[in-house]
């Protein structure tokens, strides 16, 4: 099962692979999975997604977060975040929605986003707003 298939999509745009070690600032506009490690910063249009496995020291900033790995930075997400089985997040969350599931492991704070309008403007890109509008409509 792909990890995407958790938010409903199929197959993801990029693909950071087990053996890379990425550092950095990326910006991608369609899903990306990190089954690798990062270090840096990431800025996504839709879905990120940390594979079981994969090691990440970023901020993450995305429509939709999916957390299989482990992750040490924050996470903010205007949609939902998801920490699936066997996941490690150290950090802070904000977001409108959250899935913890039973073995996860969160060590950190959350903060809950009440309503699309109440987002922080200018956190995000230009295409995440755009996006994060046309859900609301």
């Amino acid at each position: 099962m792909d990890i995407l298939s958790v938010v409903g999509v199929p197959q993801p745009a990029h693909r950071i692979g087990p053996e890379a070690r990425v550092t950095g600032t990326l910006r991608v506009k369609e899903p990306l999975v990190i089954e690798g490690r990062f270090e840096g910063r990431i800025e996504g249009g839709s879905v990120v997604a940390v594979a079981s496995g994969a090691m990440v020291r970023a901020d993450i900033v995305a429509d939709a977060v999916v957390l299989a790995g482990r992750v040490e930075g924050d996470v903010e997400a205007s949609s939902k975040v998801y920490l699936l089985s066997g996941c490690e997040m150290y950090g802070s969350i904000r977001t409108a929605r959250i899935s913890i599931a039973d073995d996860a492991v969160f060590e950190g704070s959350c903060e809950m986003l009440r309503a699309p309008d109440e987002i922080d403007i200018f956190a995000y890109t230009v295409d995440q707003l755009r996006y994060s509008l046309k859900k609301v409509k």
